[in-house]
Parts: structure tokens; C-alpha cells; sequence
């Protein structure tokens, strides 16, 4: 090793700033230390958990001194949740260090000069008021120790359930319905809701419902719960069980999706199809897409990983034709519903591996004036960079979720492209997740 810090190890150290993934960053005896739920300017004794040769991850013991920055107590339930990491650190530090995050990730892992004067590198756009943002609340389910039913979030770092009913990214209203599972689970259906592992409710801006079970038996939901929680809560609209052993849905209750209005297009969203999680700054986000793309009417747009067809389809309003690719044939059916009942007819969609149909695309049709990426956090396949390579659009709009894969990324498309802006966009405040929109123009 090059440090003296060892597994089980008791230090006091300083959290200097935040790593990629939320966690403290401290040093000693030239060591760098990961300190869950630690934040800067927290003074803490911490007990190291795992060692590697340059670095160590550590638990907290006890505070010295609470960071001046921190809004609450350390202990405060928020704090220590999992939906809510850096909720103790006022919402400007937070964006501080999202913008360093995608700096160092930038620097670090792609080599680029975010300093560089060619490139436009935005101030991170943040929210007015960032709190009960989350249009999909997930909840952790689970039997007790003394044989309760309980709803909440897994600690941290941890399999541990924390019950709670609120936290503050989930809209307030579900805290009654949390509430209301629980007991009538504990009442009538202990001994089956082991079966019932996760909880999500999706939330449309009219304010609608859709309940989703993830369940391990299609029989774990008593159909006594969905006609108390149909009779109670009129702004429920759907309940759907969601089979984790078979990967198949069954619709309990009403509708099976929700539907979103979203830059003047509606769009029906499946049960356990992505959507973003934040309503407020997907509209920003989306702007800020059609703002660079800048259409004049006549252009061909590829969006690789496409889901539901939302980027898509607001593409489509301003561009000449769209084809949209997904891996999900769900999603893709779901995109042409989309498609249809927005009446727009210059779109295609197509399920299957990104890399096979870009290949089959280049074929047939002409080069793309625009490629959109927008991947889950692995981010783009390298088969998919290769054959987007291949293709070599006028201009790539990247939109990614994780600065480490999307810097990655970024180096292997520098070769062809040069990146021209970078705006970042905070979708989960109190998290240390972070969007990114990146500008590239074939060279």
C-alpha cells in the first residue's frame, strides 16, 4: 500500500468536497477517503470499511463538527434516506458540485478542457423550488423483524428499510397512501405481503395517480386494498401488479398508463416505461434540445434510445423526419401510439439493438443532419459509438445522466467531432445526479 489507513481503522478526517456518486471526499496520511453521508466542511470520526491501494471508503462514527453548510441535523430523516443523500447541503452548494462533478468527470476520464474557449460551458440550470419534484416515487417493501409490514427506502449504502411515509422529492399527497397500504397490509395480508417487494407511484402534472405492486405472485395485492384504496383516493386512476419473476404486467385497477401533456404534446406513459422524473426540467431540458438542434424544416433526425418517442415526437414538430430506436418493443409500441394520437406522421420508430439498426439505417438511408443520444447510465455501447461513427451526422446532441460514462463516451467520438456546448440541467436536486446536454459538430 502506499498509505497507512487499514480496513477497521478509527480516523478523524474533513470532508473537503463531494465525490461523483455523493459521497465525502477526505485525505489522510496520504490516502483519499469515501465517507458516506459526509459533506463539505463536516469534521468526523469515521471507521474505514474498505481499503484499497489508493484509496478507502469509511462509515461515520460521530461528528466533531457539523458543517456550517448543513440545513439539518445529520440525523434528520432525510438525511439519512436513500431518495434524498445531500438534502443536509443548501440547494446552490449542490449545483456547485454537480458542475464540478461533470468538470472532473470531463477532465479526468475524457480528457477534455472544459476551460477551453470553443467550448460553451453553461451555468447548470437548477430549480425555483427544489422539492417534491418526483413524478416516480419508489418505495422499498418488506417484512419486520417482528413481523410487520413496512413501506419506506433502503438506507444508503444498505439493505435496511427506513420507514417512512414523506421525503422530500416525493409529491406530499402520497405520504396518506403509503400510510394507508401499510396498515391495511398489516391487517389483512401479513402473511402474503413478504410477496410484495416494491412500491411505485407515478404522478402526472393534473395530478393523477398510477400504483404499480412489484410483486413476486400476481394473488400477493387483496382485492379488499384495491376497492378501500379505489373507494378513498378518487385521484388514483390505475393499479397495476408488475410479476419481477416473470416480467409481466397485469393491470388490477382503471388504466394501465398515465397519461402527460409535455411542449404541447400528450403522451400515454406505460406503467414500467422510463419517463423523466422531473416534469418542471424536462421541459427545460427538451427546450434547450430543440434550441440547439436549430431546425430550418429539412432535416433527417436519428434518436438512438427513443423510449416512448417524447424526444422524439417534440423533434418532429420543427424537423423534416425522425427515426426513433429503441430496445424495448414496448416502448416502441408505445411511441407509435404517441405518434398516432399526436397525429404526427413524419416519424418512424423501430425496436432492436441500437448497433444493428443504425447499421441497417446507414444502408438505406441518407446521413442524418442529427443524431440524438440520449442512453441509460451505462451509456452508449461501443458498437453504437462505432457504427454513430460510421454515420457521421452533421451534429450529435448527447444527453446523458452520468457524467463518467457520457465523458467516456465523448473521447471516443473526438476524433470526428468537436463539442461546442455543454449544459448541464439538475433533474434530481438533493441527489448527486445530474443531466448533461453536450453539443458536438462533425469536424
Amino acid at each position: 500500500m502506499n498509505h497507512q489507513i487499514h480496513k477497521d481503522d478509527t480516523v478523524s478526517v474533513i470532508i473537503e468536497s463531494l465525490s461523483h456518486d455523493g459521497r465525502g471526499v477526505a485525505h489522510k496520511d496520504g490516502c483519499t477517503i469515501f465517507v458516506q453521508g459526509g459533506i463539505p466542511h463536516d469534521e468526523v470520526q469515521v471507521r474505514i470499511t474498505q481499503c484499497k491501494k489508493r484509496f478507502a471508503s469509511a462509515e461515520i462514527i460521530s461528528f466533531r463538527t457539523v458543517s456550517p453548510l448543513s440545513t439539518v441535523p445529520p440525523e434528520h430523516t432525510a438525511a439519512q434516506s436513500g431518495t434524498a443523500p445531500l438534502y443536509r447541503l443548501p440547494y446552490p452548494a449542490q449545483l456547485a458540485e454537480k458542475t464540478t462533478i461533470i468538470k472532473n468527470a470531463f477532465s479526468r476520464i475524457g480528457k477534455i478542457n472544459t476551460e477551453d474557449s470553443s467550448i460553451s460551458f453553461l451555468p447548470i440550470i437548477g430549480m425555483d423550488t427544489p422539492d417534491r419534484y418526483r413524478n416516480k416515487a419508489r418505495y422499498a417493501c418488506g417484512i419486520t423483524k417482528d413481523n410487520r409490514f413496512c413501506i419506506g427506502s433502503y438506507r444508503r449504502q444498505s439493505n435496511e428499510i427506513q420507514e417512512e411515509s414523506d421525503t422530500p422529492v416525493y409529491p406530499a399527497e402520497n405520504a396518506e397512501i403509503i400510510e394507508t397500504i401499510q396498515t391495511q397490509m398489516n391487517k389483512t395480508a401479513v402473511n402474503t405481503a413478504g410477496s410484495l417487494k416494491e412500491l411505485i407511484i407515478r404522478t402526472n402534472s393534473a395530478g393523477e395517480k398510477l400504483l404499480v405492486f412489484s410483486v413476486e405472485g400476481f394473488d400477493t395485492i387483496p382485492t379488499d386494498l384495491i376497492r378501500f384504496l379505489t373507494d378513498r383516493y378518487a385521484d388514483i386512476t390505475g393499479m397495476v401488479a408488475y410479476n419481477i419473476k416473470q416480467k409481466k404486467s397485469r393491470c388490477l385497477l382503471g388504466r394501465d398508463f398515465l397519461s402527460e401533456n409535455l411542449l404541447g404534446l400528450s403522451f400515454n406513459i406505460p406503467a414500467m416505461a422510463f419517463f423523466q422524473v422531473n416534469y418542471i426540467q424536462t421541459e427545460k431540458l427538451y427546450s434547450k434540445i430543440l434550441e440547439y438542434a436549430a431546425f430550418n424544416g429539412t432535416e433527417e433526425v436519428w434518436d438512438i434510445y427513443c423510449g416512448i418517442g417524447t424526444i422524439s415526437l417534440c423533434l418532429a414538430q420543427q424537423a423534416h423526419f425522425v427515426r426513433g430506436n429503441e430496445i424495448s418493443a414496448e416502448s416502441i409500441a408505445a411511441a407509435k401510439i404517441n405518434a398516432e394520437q399526436n397525429d404526427m406522421t413524419n416519424v418512424f420508430f423501430e425496436a432492436g439493438a441500437a448497433e444493428k439498426v443504425l447499421k441497417k439505417w446507414q444502408r438505406k438511408f441518407p446521413r442524418p443532419d442529427l443524431a440524438v443520444l440520449d442512453p441509460p447510465r451505462s451509456g452508449c455501447a461501443a458498437p453504437v459509438i462505432k457504427s454513430l461513427l460510421h454515420a457521421a451526422p452533421e451534429k450529435i446532441i448527447y444527453v446523458s445522466c452520468n457524467p463518467a460514462t457520457l465523458a467516456r463516451d465523448l473521447a471516443l467520438l473526438k476524433p470526428q467531432y468537436r463539442i461546442t456546448a455543454v449544459q448541464p440541467v439538475d433533474m434530481f436536486p438533493h441527489t448527486a445526479h445530474v443531466e448533461c446536454i453536450t453539443v458536438l459538430e462533425r469536424l
